[in-house]
């Protein structure tokens, strides 16, 4: 009811709050679904009960092969865009960054802050996570972008793609809850919760 109701919120407010509410209601009402969909699956063979609500689909062998085919075709639709729902948080963080940043919000390419005399090397920090070589011990290693090149000892050094948008190293550079949670509290369930939540705001490689 209180996404529901907020969703109506942002659609009377505007479409650019309705989008963005849906970034978060998203993967909320995915979640929820999954779970709906598993103890129905598990249960229902003992209870019998409806799937999400008291009046919805009783469970039966043929209703939960019905089910099945509609969650497979779910899967199968949605496999061309998979990597741009992972990165639904991090889509959030470099437009909020472009708005708080960017003149106009607008972002610009790498091969423009290079031909721009006024324009300092820009070095960002970042890091590389579940990456390193059979001989070292440490998850976590430095990595450092610019416009001309970035990369680290461990990955080794490569020249900046000319078509990157410093919007988008600016977001990797700033995704510390994700260095965080997994220096923190690298334990199989936080790993979890982050690709199922859609919360990692880097980027992978």
């Amino acid at each position: 009811g209180i996404i529901a109701a907020g969703g109506l919120l942002g659609l009377l407010l505007g479409l650019s709050l309705l989008r963005w509410f849906l970034t978060f209601a998203g993967p909320l009402w995915a979640v929820f679904l999954v779970a709906q969909v598993a103890q129905w699956r598990i249960f229902g063979p003992l209870t019998g009960q409806a799937l999400v609500a008291s009046s919805g689909l009783r469970y039966s062998p043929e209703s939960s092969l019905l089910v099945f085919h509609i969650c497979t075709l779910i899967a199968i639709v949605t496999l061309p865009v998979y990597d741009m729902l992972l990165k639904l948080m991090h889509y959030y963080y470099r437009r909020s960054l472009q708005m708080a940043y960017f003149h106009n919000g607008q972002d610009v390419d790498v091969s423009d802050i290079v031909n721009c005399a006024y324009c300092p090397n820009l070095l960002l920090g970042a890091c590389v996570n579940d990456y390193r070589k059979p001989d070292e011990d440490k998850l976590l290693c430095d990595f450092t972008l610019s416009q001309l090149f970035l990369g680290c000892p461990r990955t080794g050094f490569y020249q900046t793609d000319s078509q990157a948008r410093l919007g988008y190293l600016m977001s990797v550079s700033a995704a510390a809850p994700d260095t965080f949670m997994l220096t923190k509290f690298d334990v199989l369930p936080i790993r979890f919760l982050l690709s199922v939540l859609t919360l990692r705001l880097g980027d992978f490689v």
